[in-house]
């Protein structure tokens, strides 16, 4: 093989590098607990998260830290995913919780003064730092680059490609 047909291969190679990619979903399900949980996003992947609270009637919130900036968000979250670093820590969860207040007025009535019981229905928003309710971070890599730089992958398989098409017609009727 001359150089034409070599150059010729390594183009379609690099050409094939730049054009496929990997387009099968991986799922993976990870618990917040007390420690934070670090993923780390390579440049080549395309990915998601879901963070989703297991209990209807409680809100809970998580710190994401990426590039220095921390974020408190609410669950139920989606977040399209960057390349670098994350962090996601519990910060807290609230929920509502119904109370019963006994209060104690005297009213007067004709016959003199009686006291009476009255029953208060009141609802009260409670805040903790201690979740009673697992957080769940869903986490989807929809796609995964083969190469970093697809275009740059692309033009140089192209122009090797090229050239090695016209080096391989010139070395086949001997100009070379």
């Amino acid at each position: 093989m001359k150089i034409g047909g070599f150059i010729l291969a390594i183009g379609i190679a690099i050409l094939s590098l730049g054009i496929l990619s990997i387009n099968t979903h991986v799922d993976n399900t990870f618990t917040l607990t007390s420690k934070p949980l670090e993923i780390n996003v390579p440049t080549t992947a395309r990915a998601y998260i879901n963070i989703i609270e297991n209990a209807t009637n409680v809100s809970a919130y998580v710190i994401i830290s990426h590039d220095g900036n921390n974020y408190i968000v609410k669950a139920p979250y989606t977040l399209i995913l960057s390349h670098g670093s994350y962090k996601f820590k519990t910060y807290e969860e609230g929920y509502f919780i119904k109370t019963r207040k006994i209060v104690n007025e005297t009213e007067t009535l004709p016959c003199g003064n009686v006291t009476v019981q009255k029953v208060i229905n009141q609802t009260t928003y409670i805040t903790t730092h201690n979740l009673t309710y697992p957080v769940y971070v869903h986490l989807t890599i929809y796609k995964m680059n083969i190469v970093e730089n697809k275009t740059i992958t692309q033009i140089i398989g192209a122009i090797l490609l090229i050239l090695g098409l016209a080096l391989t017609i010139l070395e086949r009727f001997n100009f070379l």
